[in-house]
Order: structure tokens, then C-alpha cells, then sequence
């Protein structure tokens, strides 16, 4: 399994060849209409999920990353800006989480309709998409660097299961429940060019509300770095994290979900 974050320090390590410092007015992060990465990341989260019938009160969680668990993925990450005219900019990105483990049960636990006995076997899968779109305007611009505001939601693809065990193998008796939710954020971003091969860009976004069917909070920051030897493309690699907290009502069965994700991403980006 390839290890994305050795592209960072490899990323990194190409500044040693940037050592003259250039006219950082041409760098495609700064100038290009469109720039489209394509990589891919591996990611670790921390998952708490719960279902229950909210007359019962607070939501008992099932903690996926406690116990015999792996959260560990490695999978596909993208990312689609568009710079438009007049300062504003859009972008498109997708990545993805993922935990599932096995552990004995502390106290008894419903999830939905399954009753989880103190000091049962529990495996538990949990999954989000992650679609992420940001539109942005520059109140701040130079030649070589860029700051802006904007507004942002994360559409959340999530899925949660358990089962019971006995004897380490599965007994039959399971729940299952998924949503799709979307979570407005309030943006910001700066990017810089140090020369016209070498960039930086921190994007950040937060907010809490209470939409519909959907109450929660969340905190998302990614930290890039890029390195372009050519005009038209470039090698680049970042850091990810995203806090989340989120209650859904559903008809029979709330869903609660605690989520905190840690992702390391390397790419290569087109210009043009």
C-alpha cells in the first residue's frame, strides 16, 4: 500500500531546486482559469454512531474506532476549481472515510432495533462521501497571492452498520441505517506563489445550524502544497481535517454522528 505521505516530504524536498526565486506572478494557482488534481489519499477517522428512538433521550453511541478496529482507508481524491472573472473562484472536491471494527460491548446499547447486552461482541462498519463545493470571493489579490471569503457545503453520503457476535462470528441479528445531509459552511482561503513553480494554498470552513431534519456543526481545514516543473501541470500534496457532529430526524429512529477525519493526499494538477 503506497503511503501518500511520503508525497508530502517529497513535495517538499523540491523547494531544495527552487532555490532562485522567480517571477511568482506567473504561477498557474494564481492565473489559471481552471485547474483540475487528481489523486489519492489515505485517510483515518474517529467514529462514534448511534440509532434510537428519540422519546428514549440522549443517543447511545457505539465508538467504531475503539477495540479491534481498522480506519484506515486508501482511496480516490479529487479536487475542480474554476477562477472565474471578477475575483470569484468555485471548487468541487470528493474524498472519502471509512472505519469498521469488532469490540465488547461496556454497557448495554440499543441501536436501533438491536439490543447489545453488556459484554456482547459488536462489529460495526461505518462510511461517508464526502462532495464538498465552495464558492469564493477575493476581497484580497496580488500578483503573487490571493485571500478570500465565501460559502460552502459538505454533502455527506453516510452509512452505519452493526451486528452482534458470538464466538467472534456473526449471529444474524443486525441494523443498518444511512442518510445523505448537507452542511453549509462559511469559508476562507489564502494562497500564495513563492516563485512561478512553487505554491501554497489553506482553506478552512465552519458552521453550526440546525436545517430541516439535519442539526449539526462542523470544522474542515486542508492544508496544499504544489510544486509546478511545467506550465501546464504540476506534483502536489496536503493535509486534511474534518470535525463533525450531526443529528438526523428520522421518523422511527434518530441517527447520531460524531466523526473526526485525518487525511493525507498527494496529486497531480492540470492548468489551463
Amino acid at each position: 500500500m503506497f503511503n501518500f505521505k511520503v508525497l508530502i516530504f517529497a513535495t517538499l524536498a523540491l523547494i531544495t531546486f527552487d532555490v532562485y526565486a522567480q517571477d511568482s506572478s506567473n504561477h498557474p494557482l494564481i492565473n489559471d482559469d481552471w485547474l483540475i488534481r487528481i489523486g489519492g489519499q489515505q485517510a483515518d477517522a474517529d467514529v462514534k454512531a448511534g440509532l434510537a428512538n428519540p422519546q428514549f433521550g440522549e443517543i447511545p453511541l457505539i465508538d467504531i474506532g475503539d477495540g479491534d478496529a481498522d480506519t484506515t482507508v486508501t482511496s480516490f481524491w479529487t479536487d475542480i476549481t474554476w477562477q472565474a472573472p471578477e475575483r470569484w473562484s468555485f471548487s468541487f472536491s470528493y474524498f472519502r472515510a471509512k472505519a469498521d471494527g469488532q469490540k465488547i460491548s461496556q454497557s448495554d446499547i440499543s441501536f436501533g432495533n438491536l439490543d447489545i447486552p453488556v459484554g456482547t461482541g459488536i462489529a460495526a462498519d461505518f462510511e461517508t462521501d464526502f462532495y464538498v463545493l465552495n464558492g469564493y470571493y477575493d476581497f484580497f489579490r496580488t500578483s503573487h497571492s490571493a485571500a478570500g471569503i465565501g460559502l460552502g457545503v459538505y454533502a455527506l453520503d453516510l452509512s452505519v452498520s452493526a451486528q452482534t457476535l458470538l464466538g467472534g462470528a456473526p449471529t444474524g441479528t443486525s441494523e443498518a441505517a444511512s442518510t445523505l445531509a448537507p452542511l453549509p459552511t462559511l469559508s476562507a482561503y489564502y494562497k500564495h506563489a513563492f516563485s512561478d513553480k512553487l505554491a501554497l494554498m489553506v482553506n478552512s470552513g465552519w458552521l453550526s445550524a440546525d436545517i430541516d431534519e439535519y442539526d449539526g456543526s462542523i470544522f474542515a481545514a486542508d492544508l496544499r502544497i504544489e510544486y509546478w516543473p511545467r506550465k501546464s501541470w504540476g506534483l502536489g500534496a496536503g493535509y486534511t481535517y474534518v470535525d463533525l457532529e450531526l443529528t438526523v430526524d428520522k421518523p422511527v429512529f434518530d441517527q447520531r454522528y460524531e466523526v473526526e477525519y485525518n487525511s493525507f493526499f498527494g496529486f497531480v494538477t492540470w492548468g489551463f
